[in-house]
């Protein structure tokens, strides 16, 4: 499969559906990360003195961007993902102007997804980053479908499918009979990648993101979907569109399991126990 992630920041490479990703670039899946902003209003450490990591003397925005860049590289690359995209949208980044839509369109286009992985565009707040993010991807999706080659220069495309990763703010994990709130449709069972998940959010030093926030996030997180999802470490999704099986959809895990009293990783793995991952060029920025 092609996979494309849309991501509002650049540490939600890291933070949303990581394991996911990582467990289909072990599949061969060709995965691409369009990131819209540098993150820049949302973490701006280094381009005011004194704030954030330590940093004595402030940084220009283009330094700033380029940084951000370079930990979702390295990001990526731990995750698997081959190629990243940015679009820079950190000025106005809620106008969703129809050039915008028509540029994110194209790149659409470009790589030609079979799957799209981005935020579920309604969120906690009456302004959210992350949520506008999935109305970018959306709108964009939508118009990939009526491209016209005679009039736009490229063929147009249809996803297949739309996943929406939720956020830790924006669910509930309660059970669908008795929560009226966000639940999850389905989980995916991350825990043989969770190290790497948890070394992706290594990279983010200009966000303090690396070494026991990482761990401690992950573990709380990660683990706590994981408890609903009955594995160690899970992420959840909501499926923007309906889906028709050939019969009832029991996956296999369901069938061959059997009931265990605590299937929790206890000692053979606790995201705290991963080794740090974070290079000394990541620190570069600080004075």
């Amino acid at each position: 499969m092609r996979i494309m992630g849309i991501y509002a920041h650049p540490a939600d490479v890291a933070t949303e559906a990581a394991g996911t990703m990582a467990i289909h670039a072990d599949r061969g899946d060709e995965l691409t990360a369009v990131v819209l902003s540098d993150g820049i209003r949302m973490h701006p450490h280094y381009m005011t003195a004194g704030e954030g990591a330590g940093s004595s003397e402030p940084v220009s925005h283009a330094e700033y961007a380029e940084f951000k860049r370079e930990e979702v590289h390295r990001a990526a690359r731990i995750i698997g993902i081959g190629t990243t995209e940015f679009m820079g949208w950190d000025a106005d980044f809620f106008a969703a102007t129809d050039e915008r839509i028509e540029i994110l369109a194209h790149v659409i286009v470009r790589y030609r997804p079979d799957v799209i992985l981005t935020h579920y565009p309604i969120g906690p707040h009456l302004i959210d980053s992350n949520a506008f993010a999935g109305i970018y991807a959306t709108r964009a999706m939508d118009l990939a479908t009526t491209l016209i080659p005679q009039v736009d220069g490229v063929e147009p495309h249809f996803t297949k499918q739309l996943f929406f990763f939720l956020m830790d703010q924006s669910m509930d994990t309660r059970s669908k009979v008795d929560a009226p709130g966000l639940v999850a449709d389905f989980y995916v069972d991350t825990t043989s990648v969770i190290e790497r998940k948890v070394q992706a959010f290594d990279q983010y030093v200009s966000q303090g993101y690396e070494g026991q926030f990482a761990r401690k996030v992950v573990e709380s997180r990660d683990g706590r979907h994981g408890m609903h999802a009955e594995t160690s470490y899970a992420e959840p999704f909501l499926l923007s569109r309906s889906v028709t099986y050939d019969a009832l959809p029991v996956a296999p895990r369901l069938l061959e399991g059997s009931y265990v009293a605590n299937n929790l990783p206890g000692d053979r793995l606790l995201a705290w126990n991963v080794p740090s991952a974070t290079p000394p060029e990541a620190y570069r920025l600080r004075r």
